[in-house]
């Protein structure tokens, strides 16, 4: 029988028999699965006993077993919560391995810097701090509610470039006319180099998902689970999905040099008939590299079912 059973009060469900013809004869094996009238969950729950008002239902010589979990699943053989009496009278619970968890999604990169900006410490952050991995499940009303670890910490931008050199500066002269030949002139300069401007900071990884439990029997609150005989065999916890990794920070761009003066004349020869002596102001070293936004953390890993 592939399908989750839905108890109501006053149910009797027995297996154990065999007809052969019109006569019906118990098994020669209750102790065998093969030979018992078998329940397979078609959900996480195989038997749900809720809140049945205090009603009485007895299951005897069944197989019970269930599906195959999805990931971070918890599958529960029988489930039983409120006002419920369950009797088991020699029943075979067999239910497979909870659900692995996922794996945490990365975080996402930083974003990369272009152009110039006002000067900073060209430094990078440190990164954002790892996630806190999940710890055990609760159990509530509702079953086995997982707790989720902790995403990675942000990463955070980076510093603007160090501030570049300013540029060097020529005297000029005005050598155009015998009248004006060797008077001032503005001087030629360079300018500043720019620094570069700081990458943005990585987002954290995010968390894994916790594995589901392999429960046999799960009464909670007012329920009575009574067990005459049979046997309840549980598989493993599914395993904690691993934290994510942490986004990578966006790289600072490149300082510039500044752009070197005019070329003007720095003397006259002569009576500013001849060839005259030129220069021009050299440029401004580049400020330095904008500094790299800090990584993100890595999420946490989640717990084990």
């Amino acid at each position: 029988y592939h399908e989750t059973v839905n108890l109501k009060p006053g149910l009797t469900i027995e297996g154990g028999w065999v007809v052969e013809g019109t006569t019906w004869g118990r098994v020669c094996k209750l102790d065998d699965p093969t030979q018992l009238a078998t329940i397979v969950g078609s959900t996480a729950i195989s038997i749900d006993a809720e809140n049945l008002n205090g009603g009485v239902i007895t299951l005897r010589y069944l197989a019970i077993g269930s599906k195959t979990a999805a990931p971070g699943e918890t599958l529960y053989g029988i489930y039983a919560s409120g006002a419920t009496q369950l009797t088991l009278e020699n029943c075979l619970l067999d239910i497979p391995n909870g659900g692995d968890g996922k794996d945490g999604d990365a975080g996402k990169p930083g974003t990369p810097a272009s152009g110039a900006c006002d000067p900073g410490t060209g430094e990078t952050p440190e990164a954002g701090a790892d996630g806190k991995p999940a710890t055990g499940p609760l159990l509530v009303a509702d079953g086995v509610v997982p707790i989720t670890g902790e995403p990675g910490g942000n990463g955070a931008a980076g510093s603007n470039g160090t501030i570049g050199t300013d540029g060097g500066c020529v005297s000029c002269v005005n050598c155009v006319a015998i009248t004006n030949c060797n008077t001032s002139a503005p001087d030629s300069c360079g300018t500043f180099g720019t620094s570069g401007c700081a990458g943005g900071g990585a987002t954290g990884g995010w968390p894994g998902q916790s594995g589901g439990s392999s429960i046999g029997i799960y009464a909670f609150g007012s329920s009575r689970v009574i067990v005459n005989g049979g046997s309840v065999n549980t598989a493993h916890g599914g395993k904690g999905g691993a934290g994510g990794a942490p986004g990578i920070g966006g790289a600072g761009s490149a300082g510039k040099a500044g752009s070197g003066g005019g070329t003007c004349d720095t003397s006259c020869s002569g009576a500013c008939l001849g060839a005259n002596f030129s220069g021009a102001g050299t440029a401004g070293a580049s400020g330095g590299k904008g500094g790299n936004g800090s990584n993100g953390g890595a999420g946490g890993g989640g717990a084990g079912g």
